[in-house]
């Protein structure tokens, strides 16, 4: 087994998986316990554990191997971590795809940075608190009606609740590092007051039941994702909150009465003449006029873009003249955020903001002005093996 090789470049962060995770010759435990002798075979490096999807529903205490530094035992049956008691050096845990009814025995996890419990029975999360040094929580797809107080949570920066039974979120206002939060797919009757939340970026709660906007909203101006699709709002004076946030780079209001509105994308324009992106469509901005038009990819098929359609900028004034490295500037630095959350070099996980710089091809038979384009992306990478946080949203 090869160990796993961090690239950190200028403008992005990649983890490599380890070629034969849950390999060394140890075979499925259905139903059994792990033993030491086999934990051995799983991790010889005495700092990373890979033990997924093993169908073990017990594991021997792990206080011979200390020096464990990142723990993956997904996709077992496991209901309780009583085997992670004596190892206080782990920094990444996933726990996804298991069978835990609560969090217990974290205690002695002091320096856990990221924890994934996704995919469990949790009704509540408590016994969080007890690691302080949590960059990232995810724990979509549970059964989580009622959160516990944050507060001590003081290093929190992402926080997935997706997919559970949440009537209020109110506890995270009092994670004032949070970057990104997601409480899709719930049971929320309004955006919850997020405005002691000042560094927040990325805000998805579509798929609940919201029916208006708040006006906290205005104190949330870092904010660039703002996903509320799939709600009940209906009023267009309450979309006027969107004039002060003047960061706003995506909106999403699909499913929402007032979408359907006749003229809806010209008053979310006038509201937020900076968007990039409305519904899931990236805008065309003419620079002079500040006019923006829907911009279908597929009608450019020289386009090497990704399928989420990444936003991008043209001004219409490069159709018709010759194209030169100052018409196709953007005008937006391409320089790579700072990094959200410490990470380190053999924790096997990475908890990242970055602004990536897309490249786009553009054909020549379609376009004049076939130069390479850059154009920041702000993208969040969680990586649990080779899992991705967009996901888990």
């Amino acid at each position: 087994m090869s160990k796993g090789n961090l690239k950190n470049k200028a403008t992005h962060i990649v983890f490599e998986e380890e070629e034969e995770e849950g390999g060394g010759g140890v075979e499925q435990l259905s139903g059994k316990k792990l033993t030491s002798v086999e934990i051995a075979a799983l991790c010889p490096s005495k700092t990373k554990l890979i033990a997924k999807g093993l169908h073990i529903s017990r594991i021997d205490n792990l206080k011979f191997f200390s020096s464990l530094r990142g723990v993956d035992v997904s996709n077992n049956f496991l209901q309780d971590l009583s085997f992670l008691k004596d190892n206080v050096d782990v920094v990444w845990l996933n726990l996804s795809h298991n069978q835990l009814t609560q969090l217990n025995n974290l205690e002695k996890l002091k320096n856990l940075e990221v924890l994934n419990v996704s995919h469990n029975q949790l009704r509540n999360l408590t016994g969080i608190e007890q690691c302080q040094e949590l960059r990232a929580l995810v724990a979509n797809d549970n059964k989580i009606a009622v959160l516990d107080s944050f507060i001590k949570l003081v290093n929190l920066n992402s926080l997935i609740l997706s997919r559970n039974c949440l009537q209020d979120v109110s506890p995270v206002r009092s994670v004032v590092t949070l970057k990104k939060l997601s409480c899709s797919h719930n049971q929320l009757r309004r955006i919850p007051d997020l405005s002691r939340l000042l560094q927040l970026t990325e805000l998805r709660l579509n798929n609940n039941l919201i029916d208006s906007l708040s006006s906290t909203l205005a104190s949330n101006r870092n904010l660039k994702v703002l996903d509320l699709g799939h709600n009940r709002i209906r009023n267009r004076e309450d979309l006027s909150v969107l004039r002060l946030l003047p960061c706003l780079k995506v909106l999403n209001l699909v499913g929402n009465p007032v979408a359907l509105e006749e003229d809806f994308q010209q008053s979310i324009i006038q509201f937020c003449p900076q968007l990039e992106q409305l519904n899931g469509k990236a805008l065309v901005v003419n620079k002079k006029k500040r006019k923006h038009a829907f911009i279908n990819h597929s009608e450019f098929p020289g386009n090497s873009i990704s399928n989420d359609k990444q936003s991008l900028w043209v001004d219409e004034q490069l159709r018709s003249k010759k194209p030169t490295s100052q018409d196709v500037s953007l005008s937006k630095s391409n320089e790579a955020e700072n990094i959200n959350i410490a990470f380190k070099a053999d924790s096997g996980c990475v908890a990242v903001e970055v602004k990536k710089p897309v490249s786009i091809q553009v054909n020549n038979s379609q376009r004049s002005h076939a130069e390479q384009q850059k154009v920041p992306r702000i993208e969040e990478i969680l990586t649990f093996g080779n899992g991705d946080y967009n996901k888990w949203i």
